[in-house]
């Protein structure tokens, strides 16, 4: 795992859900790094509950630091692979909303293609 993702609480995960973390992460991580076009450092903390019992349910807190901010979005899911999406989904809504990623992107198409009433 890269350097710049800090977990904690993954010792709480058996080993097939250590795995997935790692991979889920690292490829979470690249996309927001995208978006974010800035050095940036991510902070996770995982919790399950319920561990003996037949299901377990996880809590994973996400922070993402970054050099004018930070970001933080929190989920509580049954299915891991599924909380560890939500989260990012929820960090990369957040950029946009802060950043307006989408109206940069479109911003050269604009310029060369004004509309026209």
């Amino acid at each position: 795992m890269s350097p710049e993702i800090e977990v904690k609480g993954i010792d709480l995960l058996n080993e097939l859900e250590k795995g997935e973390a790692n991979g889920l992460l690292e490829d979470g991580f690249k996309k927001l790094k995208r978006k974010l076009k800035e050095s940036s450092r991510l902070k996770v903390h995982i919790k399950v509950y319920s561990p003996e019992g037949n299901r377990r349910k996880f809590s994973i807190n996400f922070e993402l630091f970054f050099a004018s901010s930070h970001l933080e979005a929190s989920v509580a899911e049954w299915d891991f692979s599924k909380a560890i999406h939500n989260g990012f989904e929820k960090l990369g809504n957040q950029i946009e909303h802060k950043f307006h990623i989408s109206d940069q992107k479109n911003e050269p198409f604009k310029k060369r293609f004004p509309k026209t009433n």
